[in-house]
Parts: C-alpha cells; structure tokens; sequence
C-alpha cells in the first residue's frame, strides 16, 4: 500500500511539476516585465516633463503650477539621466513671486524664428514586450494600453511637428506659405504640449499602481 503512494506521489508530480514550474517562471517573467517597464516609463516621463517646459518656455505659458508638476517628476526621478542642473535651475524658479515669474515668461517668448526640434519618445521595451505586459492585472493592463496609444498619437505629433520645423527651412517657400507652415508648427508644438501632461500623469498613474 505504502509503496503503491509513493508511485502515485511521483505521478502527481511528475504530472503537475511542469505546471508550477512554469507557473514560477511566468511570475518571475512577469516581475521582471513590470520593473523593466516602470524604469522605461519613469525615462519617458522625464523627457515629456522637459518637452513640456520647453514649449511652455517658448510660448510664455510657463507658470508656478506647471514647474511644481515638472518638480514632482523631477524629485522622484533617479535614473542615470538625472540633471542636477535642470532641477536646480526649477526650484530656483519656484522661488520667484509670481510677478517675477510672469516677468521671466514674458521675456522667454521665442520669435517667429524660435522653432523647436523635438525628438519622439521611444519605447523599445514597451513595443516589444507588450503581450507579456497584457497579462498584467486589471487597472494595470488598462494603463498600459491607454499609456501605448497616448505615447503613439503623441510621437505623431512630434513628426508633424518635425516636417513642419524642416520645411521653415525651405527657401522655395512663398512668404504666405512660410506664415501657413509657421502657424501650423505653432499649433503642433500646443497640441504636444497637451497631450504630453496628460501622458506624464498616466504613467505618474501606472507607476504607483504598479508599486502595490
């Protein structure tokens, strides 16, 4: 009898081990999928901040509530992009009055010659591992998706406005050609600039999500 349930323990096991080993793999995987992604993310973050405060900058938009926005990215950030330059260069800022801050955005508004050249915001890891990351759990899944198509719709914005920057280089151009593509990078750099907070504030959400 004894023995006839050790040959059944090893059948039991040699039948489920398999299971819970990959089981344990596709957990590790998991893991590893979800730490990769949130320093990915936590880069992008980063970036869309800066582009933000560069295209405020030069519309003279920039104010109190978006530097302390930028600063709370900022302070959380610790990858190996981080610019003790530009931080201090923000909590300087943030000493200001707001008369003094409005004096600064006033004088910081760039010409008609004040264009722009914005880079996308690649996401390798994202891109390719994105049915790994389909398998992350509710909320999280569905702030993956929504964070893969904003980021999508936001770096066809940053080509439109790389196609509009070059063609204000086009010597062909009629001058009211040149106002039309001026006009038209304008409101490309508004619609990065939207979309961008709302970018950095999903994966803001994404980020703490996936700490619990």
């Amino acid at each position: 009898m004894q023995n006839l349930l050790f040959l059944l323990l090893g059948w039991l096991l040699g039948l489920f081990a398999p299971i819970i080993v990959d089981g344990i793999r596709r957990r590790r995987r998991m893991a590893q999928a979800r730490s990769t992604i949130s320093t990915e993310l936590a880069e992008v973050r980063l970036k869309i901040a800066f582009t933000a405060f560069i295209i405020a900058k030069r519309f003279g938009t920039l104010d109190r509530p978006l530097l302390q926005w930028i600063k709370s990215i900022v302070d959380v950030y610790s990858g190996p992009h981080a610019d003790q330059d530009k931080t201090n260069a923000i909590k300087r800022l943030l000493e200001l009055s707001d008369e003094e801050l409005a004096e600064i955005a006033e004088h910081s508004i760039a010409g008609p010659l004040g264009a722009i050249a914005l880079k996308k915001f690649p996401t390798p890891f994202l891109d390719s591992h994105i049915g790994i990351l389909l398998s992350l759990d509710g909320e999280l899944q569905t702030l993956i998706i929504e964070i893969k198509a904003q980021i999508g719709l936001l770096n066809e914005h940053v080509e439109f406005s790389q196609f509009y920057f070059q063609k204000t280089f086009d010597s062909n151009l009629s001058h009211d050609n040149y106002k039309i593509i001026q006009q038209n990078l304008n409101d490309t750099y508004m619609q990065i600039y939207e979309r961008a907070r709302g970018n950095a504030d999903l994966i803001t959400r994404f980020l703490k999500e996936s700490k619990k």
